[in-house]
């Protein structure tokens, strides 16, 4: 017998070792793959939400005078919300009107704090939505972006959205609380130089959070201060006179009941310097500055804690 067929056939094992470090490793690897899942997931709905209602077509404004705001939806996306402006029940406001002219009823002599009952009324008239304030949270070129979208409706009763404002930071970058928002209006033809939404308009901020709308026409080289606003959104906000014995425009004290979406009225005079939908806007970037910094201030105090 030779030396060969002496040797016992040796079994090859794999080493332990080996073995834990590729289980270990097709764990990584799955964890891997249902972590992308979900991200993937996330990143759809929030652009689903977030980039949802584009609209392409553009006009002037025509929001009434007097108008019902609420948010949209009652989670908010990077501390904004969306917002809905709809007609005051209490008031005849037809589609067809919406077409061409404006709402004419007078400003009320209220003060800017009273609460509104209006949904309690059982003989209000159907509201109908005027349109949409829209957030756009991934525009990161244009931060702090609305959008608004206004209704139009045609005689048969078909609705259809245009833009006819913009609003965002003024600079890309800020180092202090609350950055000056310009808006803007979309004009026409026969849009003309007197037009109210011929001119850029400004929000600034006040430390105690109070503000000023401010208005650059044409052939003004500057923002000049055309309103000293005070109160809050939860109380009511005043659009005064610089010397605040003019009151231009108020919001009144939101429903609290959830399932109102915390809707509050809107009431601009006539005599009001700016456009109608500047108190709608100043609503929604007061809420937003004021979530940011109360986001801000739960975070130092998380981190010095």
């Amino acid at each position: 017998m030779s030396q060969s067929d002496d040797v016992e056939p040796q079994l090859i094992t794999e080493d332990p070792r080996i073995s834990t470090d590729n289980k270990e490793k097709q764990h990584f690897c799955i964890l891997c793959i249902v972590f992308s899942i979900i991200v993937i997931i996330i990143i759809v709905i929030v652009i689903y939400f977030t980039e949802s209602d584009i609209v392409t077509e553009y006009d002037t404004s025509k929001i009434p005078f007097q108008y019902q705001l609420s948010i949209r939806n009652l989670y908010a996306i990077n501390n904004r919300y969306d917002y809905v402006i709809s007609s005051i029940p209490d008031h005849e406001f037809t589609q067809e009107s919406n077409l061409t002219v404006r709402d004419v009823y007078p400003i009320s002599n209220n003060n800017y704090t009273t609460n509104s009952n209006n949904s309690n009324n059982s003989n209000e008239t159907n509201q109908i939505e005027l349109g949409l304030l829209i957030s756009r949270s991934l525009w990161l070129l244009t931060p702090g972006f609305y959008e608004v979208q206004e209704d139009r409706y045609l005689p048969n009763g078909t609705m259809y959205r245009v833009i006819t404002a913009t609003a965002s930071y003024t600079n890309l970058l800020y180092v202090a609380w609350g950055p000056p928002i310009t808006i803007q209006f979309v004009n026409s033809n026969q849009t003309i130089s007197n037009d109210l939404i011929s001119c850029e308009y400004q929000f600034t901020w006040t430390f105690i959070a109070n503000g000023y709308v401010n208005r650059k026409c044409k052939n003004e080289s500057k923002f000049n201060a055309i309103s000293y606003v005070k109160g809050s959104s939860l109380f009511g906000l005043g659009f005064y006179s610089l010397n605040e014995k003019d009151l231009y425009a108020y919001t009144t004290i939101p429903n609290l009941a959830i399932w109102t979406f915390f809707k509050r009225d809107v009431h601009i005079g006539h005599n009001a310097p700016f456009p109608t939908i500047i108190p709608a806007l100043y609503t929604a970037y007061y809420d937003y500055l004021l979530n940011t910094r109360t986001t801000l201030s739960t975070r130092r105090i998380g981190s010095s804690s």
